[in-house]
């Protein structure tokens, strides 16, 4: 048959690394086996990380209102132009009714000549026996 591995139940022991007294003194901890030299720098680097959230919400935040400040000008713009057409097409309607007015009072007054002359003609004229 082929060679067989033996495994061991249990894992080999660790052994235990010394901690230098300079990082003892920062974790403020005599255990050797769990050394945290740079515990301070975790809760500086969560504070970091919480105040670069809270200034990416403040720019995200300042951003949006920039985005709805330039859309409510667009939009004022946009009703503004409207009421101007609006306007535009009102003055430019009455110009024209005003243009058809003078149109047709000029044709009545023409014709209203006109017939007052045939009236005039036919009244002069001798009758028929």
């Amino acid at each position: 048959m082929g060679s067989s591995r033996c495994v061991s139940p249990t894992p080999p022991p660790r052994t235990s690394t010394p901690v230098p007294a300079e990082s003892a003194a920062l974790c403020n901890t005599t255990n050797p086996t769990y050394p945290r030299p740079f515990a301070f720098a975790k809760r500086s680097r969560a504070s970091d990380v919480a105040a670069s959230i809270r200034e990416m919400q403040a720019s995200e935040e300042r951003r949006q209102e920039r985005e709805e400040e330039r859309l409510d000008r667009r939009h004022r713009v946009a009703r503004e132009e409207a009421l101007q057409d609006a306007m535009n097409a009102r003055l430019h309607e009455d110009q024209r009714a005003m243009q058809q007015m003078a149109q047709v009072a000029a044709f009545n007054t023409a014709f209203l000549q006109t017939f007052s002359q045939m009236v005039q003609a036919f009244g002069h004229r001798n009758p028929v026996p």
